[in-house]
């Protein structure tokens, strides 16, 4: 049987210490939004799933590959409304389509209030963006 090499493992055991340190951050900012044991539980487990996809993110998320203004300037050009702004980041992002990464937005078009996901295709190096279905403007979206 062939042996483990050293790299990989001391790669494995960094990304678990890292994966360790999200969980103690992911927990940190969960339990203040608990309210009720089953509600804790399940936001503590969606903690621990976030731990463990995390670190692969913290270099993109630190170093700020994409500043929400690229993702602004593709609303801007695809939305005609009265305001845009960024809500926070997204990762993954939720979209038709799976992405890495993105961020949630809110938009205003004659006084109609939407949020929804606009998201980094790396495929295709584009912005791709959707209004949540539960706002009226959802009727804004591309149909590809």
């Amino acid at each position: 049987m062939k042996s483990i090499p050293r790299w990989v493992i001391l790669l494995i055991a960094i990304y678990a210490g890292i994966g360790l340190l999200t969980l103690g951050f992911q927990t940190f900012l969960r339990l203040d939004q608990c309210s009720g044991s089953r509600a804790c539980a399940i936001r503590i487990a969606k903690g621990v799933v976030w731990s463990a996809v995390w670190p692969a993110y913290w270099p993109v998320y630190a170093a700020g590959l994409h500043p929400g203004e690229e993702a602004i300037a593709r609303l801007k050009n695809d939305i005609q409304a009265d305001q845009i702004g960024i809500v926070h980041r997204r990762f993954p992002c939720r979209s038709p389509d799976v992405h890495f990464f993105g961020y949630r937005f809110r938009i205003i078009v004659k006084g109609d209030v939407a949020e929804g996901e606009v998201c980094w295709n790396f495929s295709t190096r584009k912005w791709t963006w959707r209004i949540l279905p539960t706002y009226s403007l959802s009727r804004l979206n591309p149909h590809d």
